[in-house]
């Protein structure tokens, strides 16, 4: 028999389905890490990672929600398995990516887009802290902002040069020329 394209995430082979006429509307459509995202039919979005670093999504998707018009998911069910593993699921946002529609749209359809940008932008910028931090006070697990260091907490920090400070240690072997305008 010659080896099949088995879809390890959930065992399912092109044979095995095209023997018994089902076709899943199941797809993991984003694997990274010990991360996945699942396209439930065209409603559902599932995300399945690890606890570890702790994920604030679901207070973040609340928090917008309920200070902002920006379309968010609505959360419909998060839990945690007792083996470390977090489930996040939400509605999907109905529409199109805009990479796929903006070379057809209008110019003045382009405008509108920029605009309602804007306006979500500007909802966004007035929501204010003190210190940056994640939602309620909690450390920020970043691997964009930190490269150097997955799953470990940063901050709060209560000024940019704390930021800085913290961030600039994944910037040792960039010139301090760099460095000075980076900052």
């Amino acid at each position: 028999m010659a080896t099949e394209n088995i879809r390890s995430a959930c065992s399912w082979s092109p044979t095995r389905q095209d023997s018994c006429r089902y076709q899943s509307h199941v797809n993991l459509f984003y694997g990274v890490s010990n991360r996945g995202v699942w396209s439930l039919g065209s409603n559902l979005i599932l995300k399945e990672r690890s606890t570890e670093p702790p994920n604030f999504e679901a207070p973040n998707i609340r928090f917008l929600a309920s200070r902002t018009s920006i379309p968010i998911p609505q959360i419909v069910e998060e839990w945690q398995e007792d083996d470390g593993v977090y489930f996040l699921l939400t509605k999907r946002i109905r529409g199109q990516p805009l990479s796929e529609i903006w070379p057809k749209m209008t110019s003045t359809d382009k405008e509108r887009v920029a605009k309602q940008t804007a306006e979500y932008l500007r909802q966004l910028y007035k929501l204010r802290s003190n210190r940056l931090e994640s939602i309620s006070g909690q450390p920020i697990y970043s691997a964009f902002l930190f490269p150097n260091s997955y799953g470990i907490r940063h901050g709060p920090f209560l000024s940019d040069d704390e930021l800085w400070a913290e961030m600039s240690l994944a910037l040792a072997q960039v010139p301090e020329q760099v460095c000075s305008k980076l900052r």
